[in-house]
């Protein structure tokens, strides 16, 4: 049990807030948030170990219908027998995907150049960015790009139904700014079941063409679940202009069929790092291509 120092040894924010203030503002913040603040002093990690600020944390990132591994009806009993009832333990043990910045992959690729006068066998270092968005809801945000991160988290910062309505404003393109970005920006679907995540992306002005990952969600750290190591990354296309079932069986390997056309990638397979947004614009990331040629993940 946490007991308060005397009065002369507290901070000036601990004689200014009462522990039920603290844990009111505690429960405003995200997870991750709190868990930069337990580190501060000794009050605020008692504080920040609420079970109730963890179940709302929890419940958010491993409910339907984007996380498949803990059925509603069962959500209880695997907390007790697994986690010894511990909220917390739950959020930082199973794998899930985070909701407070976004999910970034650095690609190269060595591009021969044209030979022009006395140059010959000229190469070229290409680098573009997969960038992921996810929300509780299990709908997310897709954009592939040449810019950096900090050039393109305007357009990731919206929420899918901002995006749609200015995709279909009068003159939203060829405005420039964030109205103009929103056609860059695709919006698609995933769930995590078996601890495996799977992403679906249509486009939108094509006869059916869907791109489809598989990624496994993993953490550098405990509960950081910070890395996504793309295992596949297909293109499907179909003729008929319909679109496939939603894949949510892992032990499947294939279950696409059905006529569908499909292209798997070899290109573009860099695991994905976790950007907060406090970070966007400090990320080592936004260096280019000239100043960094390889960015290792871990």
């Amino acid at each position: 049990m946490y007991n308060v120092e005397d009065e002369e040894s507290l901070a000036l924010i601990q004689r200014a807030f009462t522990d039920e203030m603290m844990t009111t503002i505690f429960s405003r913040i995200g997870p991750y948030a709190l868990g930069r603040a337990a580190c501060v002093c000794r009050q605020w990690r008692f504080l920040a170990r609420n079970p109730n600020l963890w179940e709302a944390a929890a419940r958010e990132a491993l409910s339907p219908p984007a996380h498949k591994d803990i059925a509603p009806a069962q959500l209880h009993r695997t907390l007790a027998q697994k986690y010894g009832c511990s909220w917390r333990r739950m959020f930082l043990e199973v794998p899930h995907v985070r909701f407070d910045g976004v999910y970034v992959a650095r690609n190269t690729y060595i591009r021969v150049g044209a030979v022009e006068l006395h140059r010959s066998n000229t190469v070229f270092l290409a680098c573009y960015y997969r960038y992921y968005r996810f929300f509780p809801n299990g709908q997310m945000l897709y954009r592939t790009s040449p810019h950096v991160l900090k050039l393109v988290a305007r357009s990731l910062a919206r929420t899918p139904a901002a995006l749609q309505a200015a995709a279909k404003a009068p003159g939203a393109y060829g405005r420039g700014g964030a109205a103009d970005d929103a056609q860059h920006v695709y919006i698609g679907r995933y769930c995590i079941q078996g601890g495996q995540l799977r992403t679906v992306i249509s486009y939108p002005n094509s006869r059916g063409t869907e791109v489809r990952a598989k990624l496994g969600v993993r953490s550098t750290v405990a509960g950081a679940w910070d890395r996504l190591d793309v295992e596949s990354l297909c293109t499907y296309d179909w003729e008929t202009g319909s679109s496939s079932p939603f894949p949510t069986d892992p032990r499947a390997e294939d279950e696409y069929g059905d006529g569908a056309q499909r292209q798997e990638h070899r290109r573009g397979l860099a695991p994905f790092v976790f950007v907060p947004w406090e970070q966007v614009l400090t990320t080592p990331l936004n260096l280019p291509a000239s100043k960094m040629d390889v960015f290792l993940p871990g």
